[in-house]
C-alpha cells in the first residue's frame, strides 16, 4: 500500500521540481547556475516530455558554447541524444551521443 502511494505521488513530486528549477531558471543571472538548471531540466523532462528536453538540451549546448564550458557542451549533447532516443529518433541520437562523446574525449 505504502508502495502504491509514492508511485502515484511520483509524478506530482516530479511536476513540483520541474516547475521549482524553471521558477529557479528565470531568477538567476548567473552562467554556471544556468547551466546546471538548464542540464537539470533536460534530464528530468526527457521520459515525460522529450520534446521539451530537447529544447532545454540545444539551451544548454548554446550556452555552453557561449562561455566555453566543454563539460556541460558535452552533457546537453547527453540529454539531447536520451530525449532524441525516447522520440525514437534514433539517428539524431545517435549523432548527439558521439558529438558528446567527441566533448568528453577532449576533457577528460
Amino acid at each position: 500500500v505504502l508502495l502504491s502511494a509514492v508511485v502515484a505521488h511520483t509524478p506530482l513530486f516530479a511536476q513540483n521540481q520541474i516547475e521549482t528549477l524553471k521558477t529557479q531558471l528565470s531568477k538567476t543571472t548567473d552562467n554556471n547556475q544556468k547551466l546546471n538548471i538548464l542540464s537539470s531540466l533536460a534530464a528530468e523532462l526527457t521520459n515525460t516530455t522529450p520534446q521539451e528536453a530537447v529544447k532545454y538540451s540545444n539551451q544548454t549546448i548554446s550556452l555552453a558554447r557561449k562561455v566555453g564550458d566543454k563539460n556541460f557542451e558535452a552533457t546537453g549533447y547527453l540529454h539531447l541524444g536520451n530525449a532524441y532516443f525516447a522520440m525514437n529518433r534514433f539517428s539524431q541520437s545517435n549523432e548527439s551521443f558521439n558529438n558528446a562523446l567527441d566533448l568528453y574525449e577532449g576533457v577528460y
